[in-house]
């Protein structure tokens, strides 16, 4: 029987019906129910046959065969869906030291989210030994990727260190707190919340304190002529509502979604889940598929192109918006970007439970109860090494030494600050750069029931917009602002009566331009549009303020001119022109984050972690 189930996992899970049990090892759906529970149902079919069989054409050996599969049915249901992966509310504080190792055992099947690679057998003999230290690597920079790396790392069995510039850990997914308000002071949008999940399960034996709601409207749009728009998560009810809006055919927009989720689906394990530099990743059926279907994907032209399927302009422009995803532009980024889309209709958009900064205090937390060092205030100024080979860093303090080495700075600054006399890939240095933004954080003390989580007021001139963002390397007088209000989830983020909003226009990088006279000419022009869209005078209302630009940006995480995303995606070989996870030069240096490949974002910057880590040999 245990052959017969290590023969079925592998060679039918994990092979011709992985459409069934793929969902067990990448979830990406709210339902308690997966695919994968058809199998009960499959073998339950089949013994209840046996069963019949015995009874009906008197066959002896079907009984025991029968019974045989529904007790080792039983016993699965126990260990596997109850004991390991907990979904019923038993067995939960079993914690004596095989039932860690049982658990711990299955999880080492559960790294891969992928058909590949999977342990199928033999994992309760390397159970043991998962915490055993037999590899040092060195983490520079607590981001996102960083922490999300040293998890993968240390489920692996290296022992972590990372050091910090900063007092907290995070990166641009912090928070801060002024005058009784706290603010989210980076990302705000939360897409593909189980590659957060992933890297709690990794530690099954520590409790995960995240937890994240599933929001019905996605984002609430608003134009100057009074026009405003719910874009539902749900597609069917996006796909009704904007056809009554914008008087679109219903067919015209089905259509556009349905290509979104076939462009995201077939490109996703290419792009986003695999490295783009390694000859394996091109010996794939799902390679060959993307490029069998390369002349659908729109890689030959830009959004806005694509976009110009809508006859109402606005829908354009609201689909236009999804280029600032990454830092771009629409009318220069190629058309296969109208994959993200997907991410909001097809998937759905989150809010992590007391704010955004939640996603990282979470796994910081994890981090630390794992055995992960993090040394803060401790910058690292070299990166050591020899006969092309990286063996460790420097900082004010010390030089340390290790086996690993993993840089979760921006690309450039790793370069030109850290390996200042190696030679420097100039033509990836060189690529453009993505947007960066001008935050304001404002404490407002009204409230305005027709504003939700998220918030868009749009220019009446996108394109003018963009040409200064990119081009003139300006602030638009009429720019499109997003305002993101944290307290209509989460109450305590803003004294009773009142709102915090995070106000954020795209801005250029700091070229030296005087931001000073920047800043005050553009919160005009920000208060103007809110006044025009919303009917109101928002500046009465403005009680506490706090400022972030592209120098802070910069000053604060070492993202190269205040780079959102590292290098902007204008260009159709853009994803190809990113550094990859490793080092090409330097053996045992890699890298992760928003400025190296897939790119930037919290979803992009997670699935970066997933891949240097896998690049990274096991201890």
């Amino acid at each position: 029987m245990e052959f017969n189930a290590w023969w079925m996992h592998k060679y039918v899970m994990h092979g011709f019906l992985w459409n069934l049990h793929e969902d067990h090892h990448h979830k990406q759906h709210d339902s308690w129910f997966e695919k994968n529970d058809f199998f009960f149902v499959f073998y339950a079919v089949i013994s209840i046959g046996l069963k019949i069989a015995h009874s009906e054409l008197d066959l002896w050996w079907a009984l025991p065969m029968s019974a045989g599969i529904f007790a080792y049915g039983v016993a699965y249901f126990i260990v596997h869906d109850i004991f390991i992966h907990q979904r019923f509310k038993w067995l939960r504080k079993a914690n004596n030291v095989y039932a860690r190792g049982v658990r711990r055992a299955h999880k080492i099947h559960h790294k891969h989210i992928g058909k590949e690679k999977g342990e199928n057998f033999g994992n309760a003999c390397r159970s043991s030994q998962i915490f055993q230290i037999n590899g040092y690597c060195i983490i520079i920079g607590s981001g996102l990727g960083g922490i999300a790396t040293a998890l993968r790392l240390r489920h692996k069995g290296y022992q972590v260190t990372i050091f910090e510039q900063n007092d907290y850990a995070g990166g641009k997914l912090h928070s801060i707190e002024k005058d009784g308000y706290r603010f989210d002071l980076g990302p705000s949008l939360f897409t593909l919340p189980h590659l957060v999940d992933q890297l709690h399960d990794l530690f099954p034996d520590h409790c995960n304190s995240f937890s994240y709601i599933k929001k019905s409207v996605g984002c609430h749009y608003f134009w100057e002529d009074g026009t405003s728009f719910k874009a539902y998560s749900n597609q069917a009810d996006f796909v009704s509502h904007a056809s009554d809006t914008f008087a679109e055919s219903k067919a015209v927009i089905n259509n556009y979604l349905n290509n979104s989720k076939s462009r995201y689906n077939l490109t996703k394990s290419l792009f986003l889940e695999k490295s783009l530099h390694k000859w394996s990743t091109y010996f794939s059926i799902n390679t060959i598929q993307a490029i069998i279907n390369a002349p659908f994907l729109g890689l030959f032209n830009t959004l806005h192109k694509e976009n110009e399927v809508f006859e109402n302009p606005k829908l354009t422009q609201l689909f236009n918006r999804y280029a600032t995803y990454n830092g771009s532009s629409p009318y220069q980024t190629p058309g296969i970007m109208s994959m993200i889309p997907h991410l909001e209709m097809g998937i759905g958009t989150y809010y992590p439970q007391n704010g955004m900064h939640r996603i990282s205090q979470s796994l910081y937390e994890l981090a630390v109860k794992v055995g992960i060092e993090f040394r803060f205030r401790e910058s690292v100024t070299k990166i050591n090494y020899k006969d092309n080979k990286a063996t460790g860093i420097k900082t004010p303090i010390n030089n340390y030494k290790a086996d690993i080495i993993v840089s979760n700075m921006d690309i450039y600054p790793t370069y030109k600050k850290l390996l200042t006399d190696y030679p420097a890939p100039q033509k990836t240095l060189d690529q453009e750069r993505s947007s960066s933004a001008l935050i304001f954080y404002w404490g407002i003390n009204h409230k305005f029931p027709n504003l939700d989580l998220h918030n868009i007021l749009f220019s009446e001139n996108y394109p003018e917009e963009f040409d200064h963002i990119f081009n003139k390397k300006s602030l638009f007088n009429d720019p499109t602002v997003y305002i993101n209000i944290t307290s209509k989830e989460t109450k305590t983020d803003a004294p009773a009566g009142c709102e915090n909003w995070f106000v954020m226009i795209n801005a250029p990088g700091d070229y030296g331009q005087d931001w000073e006279a920047m800043i005050v000419e553009a919160r005009k022009n920000i208060i103007a549009k809110i006044n025009n869209c919303l009917h109101t005078d928002i500046s009465n209302y403005i009680s506490t303020e706090h400022v972030l630009d592209p120098r802070g940006i910069e000053k604060n995480t070492s993202s190269y001119r205040g780079a959102l995303y590292g290098a902007a995606s204008n260009d159709k070989f853009a994803a190809f022109l990113r550094h990859p996870n490793f080092n090409k030069g330097l053996k045992n240096l890699y890298h992760v984050g928003g400025s190296v490949h897939p790119g930037g974002g919290i979803p992009l910057c997670l699935l970066s972690a997933q891949i240097t880590a896998d690049l990274i040999p096991d201890v």
